[in-house]
């Protein structure tokens, strides 16, 4: 009972004990990776250049997908819906349509063409493109049917336009529906390559960061091997060998984030004065969407990420080739 009592009094400074050296254990090997890399610092600055000039592609294309809403936004990328009245249709009939069109939140009345209207534009181009103007006189107007052009909001697909074109026809006096969407399938096909590039890209350079990372661990790794030697007769575990080199892998992560956020820092800054340029053409003022600080922080947690993956692979592969030459 007593030597229960006192293994369960002391268990807690024991823990903390241990919980203090491995920190202090772990904060001195960083230390050391990190005064060994500033003293290797040209041959650091490749691979977090290689890392970063990889890794800066796949974000830009990223960012390019991000910003795509927003370009359609700017250039006024939206849905048209013409709505095409039975010949003879009063004022008041159209009016309850659009009523109806006031109450959709969706909707966004553009413009009302009566069949004067309509007659008069058709006559307006006969006369700039015929010797006679005359041709058409004296056919009564109302032949031609009233109209009225509706605006969607961006984010509609086939589906929900041959839905809302079958709703809008089972209106009253409404004789045929136009649907203008095949932007819509032309830029939904543009976004998509642009999603699936930066994925596939993603994939492709993360790959190729993390065989650099390991070749350079690799490197560092054969340069020390009496060392890891000396540790492996001294007793020291294939944790503690990998350790080091856990931390060099994740410096070279952090540093190619930081060379992956330059590039595309002086990427942005060389298309802003033509980014300036069309967005206030359009009234608007240019600004980057996604380049903020969250995005930072991703892409240099998943650079430190990838680096510590290539470490990992190349430290086990070199300490188990270590094992086989001691044996």
């Amino acid at each position: 009972m007593k030597k229960d009592f006192e293994r369960d009094l002391f268990a807690a400074p024991k823990l903390g004990r241990r919980l203090v050296n491995w920190l202090r254990d772990h904060i001195r090997v960083a230390h050391e990776v990190s005064k060994n890399v500033s003293l290797e610092l040209f041959g650091s600055f490749l691979t977090w250049f290689i890392m970063g000039l990889s890794l800066s592609f796949p974000a830009g294309l990223y960012l390019a997908h991000l910003n795509a809403e927003k370009v359609e936004g700017l250039v006024g990328l939206k849905g048209g819906v013409a709505i095409y009245f039975q010949t003879g249709t009063t004022e008041s009939e159209i009016a309850i349509i659009q009523d109806w069109i006031a109450q959709n939140p969706e909707l966004e009345l553009k413009e009302i063409r009566s069949s004067e209207k309509a007659f008069v534009d058709l006559m307006s181009i006969i006369s700039d493109q015929t010797e006679e103007p005359s041709i058409l006189e004296g056919i009564d107007h109302t032949v031609l049917p009233a109209s009225m052009l509706v605006e969607l909001p961006s984010g509609y697909d086939e589906r929900r336009l041959a839905a809302l074109k079958a709703e809008i026809e089972e209106l009253p006096r409404v004789d045929f529906v136009a649907m203008q969407y095949e932007w819509l399938e032309r830029l939904a096909a543009f976004q998509s390559l642009i999603e699936n590039l930066w994925i596939l890209s993603a994939l492709l350079f993360g790959l190729a960061s993390v065989l650099v990372t390991s070749i350079s661990v690799s490197f560092a790794i054969r340069s020390q091997l009496e060392e890891l030697k000396v540790f492996q007769f001294l007793g020291a575990s294939k944790r503690q060998g990998r350790r080091p080199f856990i931390y060099l892998g994740a410096i070279f992560g952090i540093g190619g984030g930081l060379v992956a956020l330059f590039i595309l820092a002086v990427v942005l800054s060389v298309i802003e004065p033509s980014l300036s340029s069309l967005y206030s053409s359009y009234g608007r003022e240019a600004f980057i969407v996604g380049f903020d600080l969250y995005f930072s922080l991703i892409l240099i947690l998943s650079c430190m990420v990838l680096g510590i993956i290539g470490a990992r692979l190349a430290s086990g592969r070199e300490l188990d080739n270590l094992d086989d030459m001691i044996a």
